[in-house]
C-alpha cells in the first residue's frame, strides 16, 4: 500500500512539473517581441524606401510638356481592360534596380502588386532598345523586356 501511495505522489510531481514547463514555454512564445518587431521594421523600411524613390521622381524628357512626375499608365503588354499602374521616371535608379549592364539609369518604373508575391517594380531603362508606341511614346518592344524587381 505504501508503494502505491509513493507512486501516486511521484506521478503527481511529474505531471505538475510537466504542466509548469508547458505554461512557461507557451508564455515565452506568446510574449516574444521579435516577430512583430521584424515585421514592423520591414514595413517601415519599405515605406521609407518608397518615399525616397517617389521624391526622386521627375518628368521624363520623353514625356509631353505638362505631364506630372507620378501618373497612372499601362506598361507595354497590358490591355486597356486592366487597371493602369502607378508610373514614375527616375534619372538615376536606386541600387535595387540593376540590369546586366550595371546600375540602371534613366529608369521608367511601374508599381505592380501581385497577390502572393507582394509589391514589385516593373521597369525599363532608356538605354535599352526602345520603339514608339501608338501614342508616340518610347517603350520596350515586348513585355519580356520589362525587368521585374
Amino acid at each position: 500500500m505504501v508503494e502505491v501511495l509513493l507512486a501516486l505522489a511521484i506521478g503527481g510531481l511529474v505531471l505538475t512539473a510537466a504542466t509548469s514547463l508547458l505554461v512557461t514555454i507557451s508564455r515565452a512564445w506568446a510574449e516574444r517581441p521579435a516577430t512583430r518587431d521584424a515585421f514592423d521594421a520591414h514595413v517601415n523600411g519599405v515605406a521609407h524606401f518608397m518615399t525616397a524613390v517617389l521624391e526622386e521622381a521627375t518628368p521624363s524628357a520623353l514625356t509631353k510638356a505638362g505631364d506630372q512626375a507620378i501618373s497612372l499608365k499601362s506598361p507595354v503588354g497590358y490591355s486597356d481592360t486592366e487597371d493602369p499602374l502607378i508610373y514614375f521616371f527616375l534619372r538615376e535608379g536606386p541600387p535595387l534596380l540593376v540590369w546586366p549592364n550595371g546600375p540602371a539609369g534613366r529608369v521608367h518604373c511601374y508599381l505592380y502588386f501581385e497577390e502572393g508575391e507582394g509589391l514589385s517594380f516593373l521597369w525599363f531603362s532608356e538605354f535599352q532598345e526602345l520603339e514608339k508606341n501608338d501614342k508616340g511614346e518610347l517603350e520596350p518592344e515586348d513585355e519580356d523586356e520589362l525587368f521585374k524587381t
